[in-house]
């Protein structure tokens, strides 16, 4: 009996380009659209998500590469029935969970149903390439799924394996037992201190705004100021100020000038706790100006 051999591949750069592309002994079975433009050979594809032309992972080239899949001779496995692709078939869901997954408990990624179809199939090696699962929680549950099938295919006698370039078959620390070891706790203490610089970087970046913000505040006041509050004259010493500016000012009164003293006001108090009163000096009205006769200019 031939050997049935399927490569599934996705698009993590670290082995997709390293599939049996070139070797006719193996049905390379593709899906993701970072895939498409580096798989030279495929023998069915995946595309199983909602059919969303338009959006950034369904480009045109990418559509009108699904649309041609059929007229290659390729299989191309849709979630629903797809109008835009014809010849395309909706991937029976139903048959594949009732013999694996009967509890909803796995089937949580395309790699899955791939790898449950393939061993429904009656495959005798089941290769990964391009398939890591490496990005934390995104793939935590996805991962579980493929290993809880890598189960299944090897009490059934299908070898599973992968490249030495993927990761997707290393396991987790060993909860408690491994809390002791020495990978464990270094890198427990690189992550604390990745969280202390990561602090302290964030109070820095918020003291930065803080000084932004009130330096914008005061390049505010500077602009009102510089708009409306500040002299237009030059001042560049006594020596430069424009003759005209230290002409002598007439203060000569076209009418008599009344003087009187300014009303004492409270200046400390006397010895016998009366207000003294604060020395005045005398000033002078002309017009509606006011001006002080001991010399000080108007305003």
């Amino acid at each position: 009996m031939a050997e049935l051999k399927i490569a599934l591949v996705g698009s993590a750069p670290a082995s997709l380009r390293l599939a049996p592309y070139q070797d006719p002994e193996w049905q390379i079975w593709g899906c993701s659209p970072g895939l498409f433009g580096y798989a030279s050979r495929v023998t069915e594809w995946y595309e199983l998500h909602l059919w969303e032309p338009g959006q950034p992972w369904f480009s045109p080239e990418y559509c009108q590469w699904l649309k041609n899949l059929p007229t290659r001779g390729v299989k191309l496995w849709t979630g629903a029935p797809v109008g835009d692709l014809p010849g395309s078939e909706v991937f029976p869901f139903d048959e594949i969970q009732a013999e694996f997954d009967p509890h909803d408990w796995f089937c949580s990624s395309t790699v899955y149903w791939m790898m449950a179809r393939a061993i429904k199939m009656g495959a005798t090696k089941i290769g990964f390439w391009g398939i890591d699962m490496a990005a934390g929680e995104e793939y935590e549950m996805q991962r579980a799924g493929l290993h809880f099938l890598s189960y299944i295919a090897r009490a059934r006698g299908i070898e599973v394996g992968i490249p030495m370039e993927s990761d997707l078959f290393t396991p987790r620390f060993r909860y408690g037992q491994h809390e002791w070891s020495h990978s464990f706790r270094k890198w427990r203490a690189r992550r604390a201190e990745l969280d202390g610089r990561v602090m302290e970087a964030d109070r820095m970046s918020r003291a930065k705004a803080d000084e932004a913000t009130f330096l914008r505040g005061a390049i505010d006041d500077v602009n009102y100021m510089h708009s409306t509050w500040v002299h237009r004259n030059a001042h560049l010493g006594p020596d430069l100020v424009p003759k005209v500016l230290q002409a002598p000012v007439d203060f000569e009164p076209s009418a008599p000038i009344e003087l009187h003293e300014d009303p004492p006001a409270p200046y400390g108090l006397k010895a016998d706790g009366t207000p003294k009163a604060k020395p005045g000096r005398k000033r002078t009205r002309k017009g509606r100006g006011v001006r002080m006769i001991d010399g000080a200019n108007p305003r």
